[in-house]
C-alpha cells in the first residue's frame, strides 16, 4: 500500500513539474513524463503478484525523470536529456512487462 501511495505522489510531482522545465528540454521532458505516467497507470493496474517484477524499473524511471528535471534547472541540457531518455527507457520497460502479462492498461 505504501508503494502505491508513494508512486502516486511521485506521478503527481512529475506531472506538475513538467510545466517548469526549460523550453530547450521541454519536449523530451514531456515525452518522458507522459511515458512515466503511462507506466505508473500500467503498474497500478497490474495484480500485486506481478508488481514485484515491475517495481525496480518503475522506481528507476521516476528517479531518472526527477534527475533530468534537476539537471534541466541547472542548465545542463546534455545530462538532462540523458536522464529523460533513460526515464523513457525504464517506463517503456514497465509497459513491456505489463504487455507480457496481458494487462489492458499497458497497451
Amino acid at each position: 500500500m505504501f508503494r502505491i501511495g508513494y508512486l502516486t505522489i511521485l506521478a503527481i510531482i512529475i506531472f506538475s513539474c513538467s510545466f517548469f522545465v526549460d523550453t530547450a528540454n521541454s519536449s523530451m521532458a514531456q515525452n518522458a513524463a507522459r511515458a512515466v505516467i503511462k507506466a505508473k497507470k500500467c503498474y497500478d493496474a497490474t495484480p500485486s503478484s506481478y508488481k514485484k517484477s515491475m517495481l525496480t524499473s518503475m522506481s528507476r524511471a521516476v528517479t531518472h525523470w526527477n534527475d533530468g528535471n534537476k539537471f534541466s534547472k541547472m542548465n545542463q541540457a546534455q545530462m538532462a536529456n540523458f536522464n529523460f531518455q533513460t526515464a523513457n527507457t525504464y517506463a517503456n520497460q514497465v509497459l513491456s512487462i505489463g504487455r507480457a502479462y496481458r494487462i489492458p492498461a499497458c497497451n
